[in-house]
C-alpha cells in the first residue's frame, strides 16, 4: 500500500511538472519576441569570441580585445562579479585553467585577481570598465554574464550600469536564466538572450529542473529575451569544437535578411554577425 500510494505521487509531480512545463511553453508563445529592437545596431559586424586571440594573446585579455577593437570587429567577453563586487572579464569561473592557480573567481578581491597572469603571458585578468573603453564608439560587444551561486542581479545591474557609461552598442547573454529575469524585469530595452546547451552533461551549476528546462528545447527558441543562443556542429569538420551561434524566434542568420542573428562566435576568429 505505501509503495502504491509512493508511486501514485510520483506520478502527481511528473504530471505537474509536465503541466507547469506546458503553461511555461504557451506563456513564451504568446510572450516571446521576435525581432526585437537593438538588432540593427548589432548586424553587419563581425565578432571575436574572447577577443582576437592567439599566441601569446591570451583570451579575454586586454591585448586581445585591443587587437579586435583595431581591426574593427566588435567582441564576445565573459562578466564575473569579484568577492568584493567589482566586474572582471575571464571565462572560467575556476582559475586553474587560465591563471595556474587554485580558486574561484567569486572568492577573490579584484586586486587578488590583478596579481595573477593569463597563461603564462604578462597579461592580467581585466577589469570590464578596463575593456570597455578600447570599443568605445567603435563596433558593439556581446556580453556574457558568469553566474556563480549567488549574485546574479548585482551581476546584471552592475554590468549594464557600467556598459552605459560608454558609447557602445551591446547585447547581454547568460546559460543562467537569474540575471536575464532581473534585466526583463528592470531593464526591458536591454537586448538580452538564453544561452543553451546540453545541460544533461554539463550542468554548470543548474539544478535539475533548470537543466531539464534549458536544454535546448523549443522552450528556448521562443525565449522573452528576445534570442537564445544554441552549440552547433559544423558539418563536414569531424571532430570539430561546438560552435555557438545565434538565434532569434525565426532562427539561424542569412546575412542578406535582416531581423535575423547569426553566427556569433567563434573560438579563437572572428565571425559574422
Amino acid at each position: 500500500m505505501v509503495e502504491l500510494l509512493l508511486i501514485l505521487a510520483a506520478a502527481a509531480a511528473a504530471a505537474a511538472a509536465l503541466a507547469g512545463l506546458g503553461y511555461l511553453l504557451v506563456w513564451f508563445l504568446l510572450h516571446g519576441r521576435r525581432d526585437g529592437p537593438g538588432w540593427e545596431k548589432l548586424e553587419g559586424f563581425r565578432y571575436a569570441h574572447r577577443g582576437l586571440h592567439g599566441p601569446g594573446v591570451p583570451e579575454n585579455s586586454l591585448a586581445a580585445f585591443r587587437r579586435a577593437a583595431e581591426a574593427g570587429y566588435g567582441a564576445e567577453l565573459d562578466v564575473h562579479l569579484t568577492r568584493d563586487g567589482r566586474l572582471v572579464v575571464i571565462h572560467d569561473g575556476d582559475l586553474e585553467r587560465m591563471c595556474g592557480v587554485p580558486g574561484r573567481v567569486a572568492e577573490k578581491t579584484a586586486e587578488e585577481l590583478a596579481a595573477l597572469r593569463l597563461a603564462g603571458s604578462e597579461e592580467h585578468i581585466p577589469l570590464l570598465e578596463e575593456v570597455l573603453p578600447l570599443f568605445a564608439g567603435r563596433a558593439p560587444l556581446v556580453v556574457e554574464l558568469k553566474t556563480d551561486r549567488h549574485g546574479a542581479a548585482a551581476l546584471a545591474r552592475d554590468t549594464v550600469d557600467c556598459l552605459d557609461r560608454f558609447s557602445i552598442d551591446y547585447c547581454v547573454e547568460s546559460f543562467d536564466p537569474r540575471p536575464l529575469r532581473w534585466l526583463r524585469r528592470h531593464r526591458p530595452s536591454v537586448l538580452r538572450g538564453q544561452l543553451s546547451q546540453d545541460f544533461h552533461r554539463h550542468p554548470s551549476g543548474q539544478g535539475p529542473w533548470n537543466r531539464m528546462a534549458l536544454t535546448e528545447s523549443l522552450l528556448q527558441c521562443i525565449h522573452p529575451a528576445g534570442f537564445c543562443g544554441l552549440p552547433v556542429r559544423r558539418p563536414g569538420k569531424a571532430g570539430s569544437a561546438a560552435v555557438p551561434q545565434i538565434w532569434d524566434a525565426d532562427g539561424l542568420l542569412d546575412p542578406p535578411l535582416p531581423g535575423r542573428c547569426g553566427p556569433c562566435r567563434a573560438r579563437g576568429r572572428p565571425a559574422d554577425f
